[in-house]
């Protein structure tokens, strides 16, 4: 179950992302009341815009960045390769007394 979610590891940071990012979005809402910032809408409603529309952006970006690193972590260090099998030995050289024509062994 882990080694499939692992290997899933972009899906499952988009969607905790998305829950923590909509779980920020309502608990800290981007500050309009704020002296500053109410300012800025009267004297630069694009600049106002641009930085609510970034506020809201890092609201979700940030997190994703944080669970992929995560889960890229867990992946790299919990997740090991299944061992390669090893080659076996190679057919054994026939005799030049049993053989009549010339043949080549590859191995």
């Amino acid at each position: 179950m882990i080694r499939r979610v692992l290997r899933e590891k972009n899906f499952v940071a988009c969607v905790l992302a998305a829950i923590t990012g909509i779980v920020l979005y309502f608990r800290y809402p981007f500050p309009e009341q704020n002296f500053f910032v109410e300012l800025i809408f009267l004297w630069a409603h694009p600049v106002f815009q641009g930085m609510r529309f970034c506020y809201t952006l890092f609201l979700y970006t940030t997190p994703y960045i944080i669970y992929s690193f995560l889960l890229s972590g867990l992946y790299i260090f919990t997740l090991k390769s299944p061992a390669r099998p090893k080659a076996g030995k190679p057919p054994a050289y026939p005799g030049s007394s049993s053989r009549t024509n010339l043949f080549l062994v590859l191995g």
